[in-house]
């Protein structure tokens, strides 16, 4: 199906929805997760590791099934209870190489991005840091073009206050 035909996204749905509801019964159901979907991005906060291998499970059936296979360039195991130290991470790899081989080359950090906003550990530092680095950089701007105040006024309202606009989307 290409691009822009108004079928991809019917397909799409009925690729994703049988995906979804097997998180439902299997992982999230029990209540060992709590999964969110938006179209290809799957994000999971989980009770323990071992569910990792419930979630695998799904994704392994999936694969064949669909053909839709998890990308581990773009897997991120995060863990936010515990400091990672380079020997936690370490055991994290072992038990997942004895355990889920094909995920031991996922990356394990203390937080991750999921839809642009960093979850884990340092999540709200992280998350807003690069919008308010954005926002006073335009403010920079707009001060060093000395133009007059009015100008001044439209240009920071159409190059400042978006910055801001989208980080206070998620300050509540």
């Amino acid at each position: 199906v290409k691009t822009g035909c108004p079928l991809s996204s019917l397909l799409s749905l009925l690729g994703i929805n049988p995906i979804v509801d097997l998180f439902i019964l299997i992982s999230d159901g029990p209540n060992l997760s709590m999964t969110r979907v938006c179209a290809d991005d799957f994000g999971s906060a989980l009770r323990a590791l071992k569910v990792v291998k419930r979630q695998a499970s799904i994704f392994r059936v999936c694969a064949k099934v669909s053909g839709l296979h998890l990308k581990p360039v773009n897997c991120v195991l995060v863990f936010s209870g515990v400091v990672l130290t380079k020997s936690i991470v370490s055991a994290i790899r072992i038990w997942l190489q004895k355990h889920i081989p094909q995920f031991t080359s996922f990356k394990i950090q203390s937080s991750g991005k999921y839809l642009g906003w960093h979850l884990g550990r340092d999540s709200v530092r992280l998350s807003f840091e690069a919008p308010l680095a954005k926002y006073q950089a335009r403010v920079l701007e707009v001060v060093q073009g000395k133009a007059p105040i009015a100008a001044s006024i439209i240009r920071y309202n159409q190059r400042c206050i978006p910055c801001i606009s989208y980080v206070s989307q998620f300050a509540y």
